[in-house]
């Protein structure tokens, strides 16, 4: 029994196995399900394919449903499964009913929906459990994206569990609700939309009689529910209760509502409370109360919703006495906010994209970051294309305007906005500044700006001026700047101030990424401009304008700053630089520009400075890590040239001595201006050529100098051939070597020089067979001197800046000056500071000896000495000074002298002395020739006394000067004189004596030229004929005259003669007054000498002549005195 049980059921399962597989029943199911639909709705539902059986149940491909024509559904597929008990019982149900893929028009459903008559009664609903999934359902509410929606019925009551998403917002949750007949009802509803609840009950059929709440519904996903509007003006959550009549497809829905977020359509929307009613696609909200901006707003607004339009807006808000300080609770960044709004109104009407209206504001009072404005009213007028903008306010006395408009402000603003501020206190407004405190700004300045574009890259242009302004007491004049900004880019067309004479101004711009591109110039700074600055500045003399220009390139970070400098005449202490450049670049990071790399050039088209001139001057240097690159250094003085390259290494780290290699060359160096910047304190001149190596640390570099000059004056004193070679380091230099020749003679020198603040030398010269006139070949007047002979030179000695000390000699087997001759010299010197000084000085000289010692001041080439005489043979010294004279004076002199003057620039001399001459004659001279030939002797004396004194040129004989002749002298008994000789050789002594009168005639004529006869003896035939009775004894009277002319050619004047004993004055006779007798023409000499010696007679008085007749006869020749016959034949006896 048992196994026939096991072999039923197993026959059983086989059967129940086949019959799964098995498609059957399909055609009555379709049938079955048309016969419901059409009971139920009137409608014909249409199936393409059915597949299955009513025990695995059966799946329809491409079903629909249709009404008079209409298709009211339709769906890609929809699974059944039968109930198989309820095919036992009279009323068969499907178990599931399962759709998929539906594409379904909710509003035109709905409207085929209401049109349908509902057949059958009433009872229970056929299907125990609809799904749907994967489908789609369009209104014009927007897209309803169906993932899996259950729809249960257990007799009147249905219970659905909803998973979809209301364009794109998604919607979970459950609905319990009861159908019978043509009533529904929601027993309950909670669904979760997006992150809000909403839960709701009530009647929806016959008529709507619903109530519920929703709770932090998100605006932005809500503003989804419409498609035609932007969610994206939305932040915020919303909150309402709502209860709703009249139909469900045209709901009349009411409630209370609020709002908290901050913005709603756009606006910043802080906070909503209101109470709402939607009827007849129209939201309107009454009773608000709302905060803005944190400003407390109230009125209303409404929202109507049109059939794939977007909503109108109709909004009307207004506040007063609202405090901005609430913005500061909305908004924590905004910063510091003060003040209050007086009146704030908000209107506005129309869709998002036709929104239209105005925004008004006044407040009399607002602060902002610190700041305080006053008086401030604002006017926004808003159309669907532009906001337009009207504003005003006070800042710290000065007035703000602000207007323009914005172009396309709900989707891409464009903006056109200006603001202008006149008048503005600087230091008022520095007041609000804390940071601009210590710039102590006066003054009032303006702006305008100017903003365009679109709000995201906005061009933003402000220009700024004033008349004059002060910042840290510094007075700025003119003060300008332009300057814009587009995007990350800021660029200042120009900006432009006068600042204690000098020109300021800058332009470029700054870009994205902190890209650079600027250029700053300073115009004709003065260096006084900097005195208050720098007071240090002062002590350099700077005298001069100056020219800076900086180009900025590059990023902020790391830029590269091109620096120029220029002027064009620039004074430092006692240099002048004319036609002065410098130019530089700097590069990378401004805390590292020590360490940066840089090239520097100057040049400068001349300078001057102690003397010396330079031009072309030009410097490259190039700086790269520690090592600075002499690339060319040069400049010209004259026809001199100066040039140097080599390196420097800085110290790279502490204890670093760094090094130095540099070469410097000299070419034709003008060696009188070197000496005077130098203040060497010795004259020289010349040109030299030289080079000078430095090399070793920084602080001790090792010196080498070599140096040769064709032709080299020092003091006057010319050399030839110089050779000079030192070494030697910062500290103290050698001199290896110096050499020099002096017309076949030579000179060398050895010893060191201290270099530093207090220079030092210390020289060791020996010159021997120098050529004096070699040597004195630079001093002035060389020539005139006649200097000659051969010396020999040494000199040991020590220097400290330009004073010296030391000792030496100089000495010379003979020599010659100004044509005087002098040998066996013995010059000791000695030098102290500027002075060179000697003692005990001897020479021969003319058969004699001088002997003496003076100084000489190096820097000044001023001199004193002084001299004695001894034994020095009158006529030799004369003779040779002279250059020959026609006569000789004889005689020995002995004396003494000193004289002072100067070499340089002009040899100048002046000094005293006195000669005294013993027993000697002149003779041999044109005027004493004739002495000789009537006394055979010349004129003698038994000695002479000279005081005199020295100028340059001139030997000045003073009073005392007088010669005294021999005992019973038949010629004179003394001679004095008195008066200068020279220059060139002229004369203009004041001469006395006592002299035999009988000489004057041979005197003066051979002196004058008076003698015209054909010779002496004719001459002195005519002298002695007639007189030789009268002149057998001698007359001796005083006399005086001036004797003129040169050495070379005397001439005698102003001779006057002394009375003779009881006679009258010679030379003055009773005048006669005749005053209208002609002039009478001077007499001659020998008429002056006739009239002393043969005496005139007095003529008897004539009687008046007789009166004439009218044409009388030729007088007679008066007959001729004997005085006058005998005065002609002497004439005619001396002159014939």
């Amino acid at each position: 029994m048992k196994k026939v049980l096991i072999a039923l059921v197993a026959l059983v399962a086989i059967a129940a196995g086949a019959a799964w597989t098995l498609n059957f029943a399909g055609d009555l199911v379709v049938r079955e399900a048309g016969s419901a639909v059409k009971e139920l709705m009137g409608a014909d539902l249409r199936v393409a394919e059915i597949s299955g059986n009513p025990i695995r149940g059966f799946s329809m491909r491409d079903v629909s449903l249709s009404r008079d024509g209409a298709q009211l559904f339709s769906a890609r597929n929809i699974d059944v499964s039968l109930n198989l008990m309820s095919l036992l019982s009279k009323s068969p149900k499907l178990s599931m009913l399962t759709v998929g893929g539906v594409e379904l028009d909710a509003d035109e459903l709905a409207a085929q929906v209401a049109q349908l008559k509902f057949e059958g009664g009433g009872g229970e609903m056929p299907i125990e459990t609809v799904r749907v999934v994967d489908s789609t359902i369009k209104s014009k509410w927007g897209r309803v994206g169906i993932s899996r929606t259950d729809l249960s019925a257990r007799g009147p009551d249905i219970e659905a569990d909803i998973d979809l998403a209301v364009n794109s917002v998604p919607l979970k949750g459950s609905i319990t609700a009861r159908v019978e007949g043509s009533d529904a009802e929601i027993r309950s509803m909670s669904l979760k939309i997006g992150g809000g609840e909403v839960n709701a009950s009530g009647r929806l059929l016959p008529s709507l009689a619903v109530s519920g709440s929703v709770k932090d519904l998100d605006l932005a996903q809500l503003a989804s529910f419409w498609p035609a509007l932007s969610p994206e003006g939305f932040d915020g959550a919303v909150s309402l209760s709502f209860s709703g009549e009249g139909e469900w497809n045209a709901p009349i829905l009411k409630g209370d509502l609020d709002y908290s977020g901050r913005s709603v359509l756009g606006y910043p929307v802080d906070s909503v409370s209101a109470r709402w009613s939607l009827e007849a696609d129209r939201l309107s909200v009454e009773g608000l109360d709302a905060r803005v901006l944190g400003m407390p707003l109230a009125g209303g607004m409404s929202l109507s919703f049109g059939a794939g339009k977007p909503p109108v807006v109709d909004l009307a808000l207004s506040g007063s006495g609202i405090d901005l300080s609430e913005l500061k609770k909305v908004y924590p960044d905004l910063g510091e906010v003060s003040g209050q709004v007086d009146k704030f109104s908000v209107k506005l009407a129309g869709t998002a994209d036709t929104l239209s209206g105005v925004v008004e504001f006044s407040a009399p009072k607002l602060g902002v970051m610190g700041y305080t404005v006053t008086e401030s009213r604002a006017q926004v007028k808003l159309t669907p294309a532009a906001a337009s903008l009207s504003a005003k306010s006070q800042f710290e006395g000065a007035a703000i305007t602000a207007q323009g408009t914005i172009g396309d402000y709900m989707t891409a603003p464009k903006l056109d906005l200006t603001a202008n501020i006149r008048n503005i206190n600087l230091a008022k407004a520095a007041a609000s500044f804390p940071h601009l405190k210590d710039l102590a700004l006066q003054g009032g300045a303006h702006a305008d700006v100017s903003v365009k574009g679109t709000s995201a890259a906005p061009d933003v242009s402000v220009k700024a001026w004033s008349e004059k302004i002060s910042v840290m007491k510094e007075l700025l004049e003119s003060p300008s700047a332009t300057i814009s900004v587009k995007g990350d880019s800021v660029t200042v067309s120009k900006a432009e101030a006068k600042w204690r004479g000098a020109a300021i101004s800058l332009s470029g711009t700054v870009g994205g990424g902190d890209k650079l591109n600027i250029t700053a110039v300073m115009d004709n700074l003065q260096p006084a401009a900097l005195a208050p600055f720098y007071p240090d500045i002062a002590q350099y003399g700077i005298k001069g304008a100056v020219t800076a220009k900086a180009v900025v390139t590059g990023s902020a970070k790391a830029p590269r700053i091109d620096l120029a400098l220029s002027s064009a005449n620039l004074g430092i202490k006692d240099a002048t630089l004319k036609g002065l450049k410098a130019s530089t670049s700097l590069a990378g990071d401004l805390k590292a520009l020590d360490k940066a790399d840089l090239d520097l050039d100057v040049s400068a088209a001349s300078a001057s400075a102690a003397g010396l001139g330079f031009s072309d001057i030009s410097v490259k240097l190039k700086k790269a890590g520690n090592k600075i690159n002499v690339q060319s250094a040069s400049a010209r003085s004259g026809a001199g040239s100066l040039s140097a390259s080599g390196s420097i290494a800085l110290p790279a780290k502490a204890g670093d001595k760094g090094g130095l290699d540099l070469s410097v060359s000299i070419s034709k160096a003008d060696l009188a201006a070197v000496s005077t910047a130098g203040g060497l304190g010795v004259q020289l001149a010349g040109v030299l050529d030289g080079s000078v190596t430095l090399k070793g640390a920084l602080d001790s570099p090792s010196i080498a100098v070599k140096a040769t000059s064709p032709k080299v004056s020092v003091a006057g004193m010319t050399a030839t051939d110089l050779t000079a070679s030192l070494s030697g380091s910062t500290d103290r230099m050698v001199i290896d070597e110096l050499r020099a020749a002096f017309g076949g003679g030579s000179l060398a020198a050895k010893g060191s020089v201290g270099l530093g603040a207090a220079p030092d030398a210390t020289l060791d010269l020996s010159g021997k067979d120098l050529d004096l006139a070699a040597l004195a070949s630079g001093l002035p007047d060389a020539k005139e001197l006649g200097i000659g002979g051969r010396i020999d030179v040494t000199f040991n000695g020590k220097f400290a800046g330009s004073t010296g000390k030391g000792q030496g000699s100089i000495s010379s087997p003979s020599f010659t000056v100004m044509g005087l001759k002098g040998a066996n010299l013995s010059y000791p010197v000695a030098l102290e500071g500027n002075t060179l000084s000697s003692k005990g000085a001897s020479l021969s000289f003319y058969g004699g000896t001088v002997k003496g010692g003076g100084s000489l001041d190096i820097n000044t080439m001023k001199f004193s000495h002084s001299l004695e005489i001894d034994g020095v043979d009158v006529n030799g010294v004369a003779q040779d000074f002279t250059g020959g004279m026609g006569g000789k004076i004889g005689g020995l002199a002995k004396g003494s002298a000193t004289i002072s003057g100067g070499i340089s620039p002009k040899l100048s001399y002046s000094g005293k002395g006195s000669l005294t001459i013993g027993e000697g004659s002149i003779t041999g001279f044109a005027g004493v020739q004739v002495l000789t030939a009537i006394y055979k002797s010349g004129v003698r004396y038994s000695n002479v006394t000279v005081p005199f004194r020295l100028e340059t040129g001139k030997l000045i004989l003073e009073k005392g000067t007088r010669a005294n002749a021999p005992q019973n002298d038949p010629l004179y008994r003394y001679l004095t004189a008195e008066g200068p000789i020279g220059p060139n050789k002229t004369m203009a002594l004041q001469c006395a004596g006592n002299v035999n009168l009988q000489v004057l005639n041979a005197l003066t004529g051979g002196a004058i030229g008076g003698l015209t006869a054909a010779s002496l003896q004719d001459a002195l035939k005519g002298v002695l004929g007639g007189l030789q009775g009268g002149m057998e004894k001698a007359d001796f009277r005083d006399i005086s005259f001036t004797l003129g002319g040169t050495t070379e050619k005397p001439g005698f004047s102003n001779l006057k003669i002394a009375q003779a004993p009881g006679g009258n004055m010679p030379l003055q006779p009773a005048p006669v007054e005749q005053p209208a007798a002609p002039v009478e023409e001077p007499k001659k000499l020998e008429q002056v000498l006739l009239e002393q010696i043969v005496k005139p007679v007095p003529k008897p008085d004539q009687p008046p002549a007789p009166e004439q007749p009218e044409s009388p006869a030729p007088a007679p020749e008066p007959e001729k005195n004997p005085e006058e016959i005998i005065k002609k034949k002497i004439l005619d006896s001396i002159f014939k």
